[in-house]
């Protein structure tokens, strides 16, 4: 996440480093940021029981997309892992 924040400080020409929205239209509140890379960046959070479906939000490097949660619980946490190889799965 700090990359990204660096390349967007670096492009915008901005002076000083600073927080935007990943969605400005967003009504629920982000409590939770986990990256595995700089294009796999996740967040989490909802509107802590007062409003719509919790928050998920992926950034591919590229863009924020909004998840279906499939609930209305806040999530207060989020924790990316690497995708285990199968044992019988050949190398590239």
């Amino acid at each position: 996440m700090h990359r990204f924040a660096v390349a967007v400080l670096l492009i915008t020409g901005c002076s000083s480093p600073h927080w935007s929205l990943a969605q400005p239209a967003l009504d629920r509140v982000p409590l939770s940021i986990a990256e595995r890379a700089s294009d796999d960046v996740w967040a989490v959070g909802g509107a802590l029981g007062a409003g719509p479906d919790a928050l998920m939000l992926h950034f591919d490097g590229k863009a924020w997309t909004a998840l279906d949660t499939a609930t209305d619980a806040t999530l207060w946490w989020v924790h990316v892992v690497a995708a285990r190889k199968r044992i019988n799965e050949p190398s590239r």
